[in-house]
């Protein structure tokens, strides 16, 4: 069964799960501002806006994608690669590519920008403006801190955690 990811959520972080994980490991461990998201987000846009129009076109939002799926492409080839040398416990290089890559077949599929846009362009001039842009990453972050102290803490980071 293929998995659809959506590449534009780590893009735009609307899913909670990116403010749990925004950071790796140790970092994660540590609590997360809404000026930090906010931070972070703002400069996602502005390497999405090529042009620096101030608004992520098709165009631009399309090239973000085929850049992350590059990355993600890398990323998974890298992780199979480690989990290969892994199963190979006696270093003799046995385990065949084939049987390895069949582990991690699913395809990165992204879903088509205009979805993106509709989605994400609230006064429907056919573009994303910054402050659509970092709009859904913020309403996650308020939805996460329950507190409401614009601190997103360790317990409410791994709250948002799948699995926990």
């Amino acid at each position: 069964m293929n998995k659809k990811i959506l590449l534009w959520l780590p893009l735009i972080g609307i899913a909670g799960s990116a403010f749990a994980q925004a950071a790796p490991n140790a970092a994660a461990a540590a609590p997360l501002s809404r000026a930090e998201v906010e931070k972070q987000y703002e400069g996602r846009f502005r390497m999405m806006d090529t042009n620096k129009d101030g608004s992520v076109s098709k165009t631009e939002l399309e090239a973000a994608e085929a850049a992350a799926v590059k990355q993600l492409e890398a990323a998974r080839a890298a992780k199979r690669t480690e989990f290969f040398n892994h199963l190979d416990a006696n270093k003799d290089g046995q385990l065949s590519r084939t049987e390895f890559d069949a582990i991690d077949s699913n395809p990165v599929v992204a879903e088509p920008s205009a979805n993106v846009i509709a989605k994400l362009d609230t006064n429907k001039d056919g573009k994303i403006s910054q402050a659509e842009f970092v709009a859904p990453a913020i309403a996650g972050f308020n939805r996460l801190d329950t507190n409401k102290d614009g601190i997103l803490s360790v317990a409410e980071r791994a709250k948002a955690q799948p699995g926990r």
